[in-house]
């Protein structure tokens, strides 16, 4: 049979009563009503709250975004010219190209004025009109990877889903781009 700790007084506080074992080794956490402690963890608690809505940016991200052509034409219209450079090569090499090969094939020494143009864009044009500014979330449609040598290094390799490669095409071809 188990031996239970003597315990100290219980503290309350805003609902909360915390009660601490005389050696200090154990502790109990009571949480106000509606409030779940699912681990007690140290100094770490996590908490679920149940029957409540909670606002937060970081954890809503809305709804991916549709995309089509129009969309696309509007990102590439907010962008500055090496956006829409950038990404006409990247799908003239079939949405998968390395970034030394996209050097090449733009003339574009440093590929980061490029891609930056193109998410803040891109946050711009998913943000229209919501006042959570959660298109931040969706800015980044294409995806980079490192070397595999220098994880903290340079991009290696860019890649566009094979959804995004015709409808950028198109939208860069409507552009004149």
């Amino acid at each position: 049979m188990p031996i239970e700790p003597e315990l100290l007084d219980p503290v309350t506080v805003a609902g909360w009563t915390l009660t601490v074992a005389a050696d200090g080794r154990e502790a109990q956490l009571h949480a106000p009503a509606g409030v779940v402690i699912t681990e007690l963890s140290g100094s770490r608690t996590t908490l679920a709250l149940s029957n409540a809505t909670v606002r937060s940016r970081a954890l809503d991200a809305g709804s991916p975004p549709r995309w089509d052509v129009g969309l696309a034409e509007r990102i590439l219209r907010r962008a500055r010219p090496a956006g829409s450079l950038f990404l006409r090569a990247l799908v003239d090499q079939g949405g998968t190209a390395t970034a030394e090969k996209l050097r090449e094939v733009t003339g574009l020494e440093f590929l980061n004025h490029a891609t930056r143009t193109l998410t803040e864009s891109a946050a711009v044009v998913f943000s229209d009109g919501d006042p959570e500014q959660r298109g931040r979330y969706w800015r980044h449609f294409f995806a980079t990877r490192r070397h595999p040598d220098q994880p903290r290094g340079r991009v290696y390799d860019y890649y566009l889903s094979d959804e995004l490669v015709p409808i950028f095409a198109e939208a860069l071809t409507r552009l004149g781009r």
